[in-house]
């Protein structure tokens, strides 16, 4: 496969696949994002940046595991994932604002309603505001 370097405003070089005739090429700027801290500004340390990204890492972790809950049925391992007095909108299957609601879904709904699933995430999007976070991501889940 041939690649392309391009030279953005950033340092590091960003490389692109080209198709065998050179046809398709990806042209774009790459501009470096400014990171945002609880006091709005880019004046972070490298040692607020680091922990800002293992933030962001252990919640990737945590939805990774908790997805990997859910198709292996281990609903009581999916419920530990959530507070006290969660807000949980499952789409077409309903919306839950209390924990008895949510183990109604676990242990009744679900094991009735879908025999198999397989969570396909990517994309998340994940912001921190000290000690807050919230999350999306694209979320595909073949199921029967």
């Amino acid at each position: 496969m041939r690649v392309k370097e391009l030279r953005g405003a950033s340092r590091a070089p960003l490389t692109l696949p080209l198709s065998p005739k050179g046809r398709g090429e990806m042209t774009f700027a790459r501009r470096r994002m400014p990171m945002k801290t609880k006091r709005g500004t880019s004046n972070m340390t490298l040692e607020e940046r680091v922990q800002l990204l293992e933030e962001i890492e252990a919640i990737k972790k945590m939805k990774a595991e908790y997805v990997l809950a859910c198709d292996e049925r281990r609903w009581d391992d999916a419920m530990r994932y959530f507070t006290a007095k969660p807000v949980v909108d499952f789409g077409r299957f309903g919306r839950f604002v209390t924990w008895d609601e949510v183990v109604t879904f676990f242990e009744v709904t679900m094991p009735k309603t879908i025999a198999f699933t397989i969570h396909r995430l990517c994309n998340p999007i994940i912001e921190v505001k000290g000690k807050t976070a919230k999350g999306i991501w694209y979320c595909e889940i073949p199921s029967t």
